[in-house]
């Protein structure tokens, strides 16, 4: 076939098909595309013949649809799309998102120092999504049991879920019903057992010996959310080297930059989440 026949080709092809010469770096129908087509061929193991008929069609589709799925792999601070490392990401822009009311909204950048972790004793995110809602609380984000991550506000507004840290923090509810008794729960439902895990002592007071802790990909995702609000945020990369933070003043606690459980930041010394959480593992 010649190079004027494969350009007719190939046109009529885009005409009937719906693509462009552009979806492989050209701009026009001639031997650029033919080269580019071929190459492509070459590359996905196809029959190389320069012409993008209907299995050339499908691969090219599919590859766009992958790099359309990766770009919007991303997070939002302050209305700017910030990427993020985890494809399973349901951001405030996406048809699934779980849209929360904040605290309330701020027009300039804030001055973030602290990514705060708690367990949100609920069984998805959810059920911890509507509880929030109900209590007319709010957090940034949630991390669902398969290791999704919703954004419920902009990381920029202020939420409710940590006081006295609110006006300095993102938070992040991990789900997790904490207590023995709802492994069953995750079982049934196709998650497979979470890890039991002992529990030490939280500001002095046992709460349990042994608890449920997190799946592995939640602790995966909840690492590559950690590097995105680093990216964007001054927050040091740092946690509590003890159980003690707590013992600061409230002046103290906001000052502190870092990654830290609920618990660290409790003034009243009622909060035990997330005490099943390794910190460091995340760093």
């Amino acid at each position: 076939m010649s190079l004027s026949d494969k350009s007719f080709y190939n046109e009529a092809s885009a005409q009937k098909l719906g693509w462009e010469p552009e979806w492989f770096g050209c701009d026009d129908f001639d031997e650029c595309l033919i080269a580019e087509i071929s190459e492509f061929q070459r590359e996905n193991d196809l029959d190389v013949d320069g012409l993008c008929g209907p299995t050339t069609f499908r691969r090219i589709l599919a590859e766009r649809e992958l790099e359309r799925e990766e770009e919007e792999s991303f997070i939002i601070c302050n209305q700017e799309k910030v990427p993020i490392e985890w494809e399973k990401t349901v951001h405030l822009y996406h048809e699934g998102k779980l849209r929360l009311k904040p605290g309330r909204r701020c027009q300039e950048k804030r001055e973030v120092n602290q990514f705060v972790v708690h367990w949100d004793a609920a069984l998805n995110s959810k059920s911890c999504y509507e509880i929030l809602k109900r209590r007319g609380l709010s957090v940034q984000f949630s991390i669902d049991n398969n290791g999704t991550i919703y954004q419920f506000t902009d990381a920029n507004d202020i939420c409710w879920h940590a006081p006295p840290v609110n006006f300095n923090s993102v938070g992040v509810e991990v789900s997790n019903a904490v207590q023995l008794k709802y492994q069953k729960y995750y079982r049934k439902h196709g998650h497979g057992d979470r890890p039991v895990v002992d529990i030490p002592k939280i500001n002095g007071k046992l709460y349990a010996r042994k608890a449920l802790g997190f799946y592995p990909v939640q602790v995966d995702a909840l690492k590559a959310l950690t590097e995105a609000l680093m990216s964007y945020y001054p927050i040091k990369r740092q946690s509590p080297s003890e159980l003690g933070l707590h013992k600061k003043t409230e002046r103290e606690l906001v000052r502190y930059s870092g990654v830290v459980s609920h618990y660290h930041v409790d003034p009243k010394k009622r909060k035990w989440d997330s005490a099943c959480l390794d910190l460091k593992e995340i760093l």
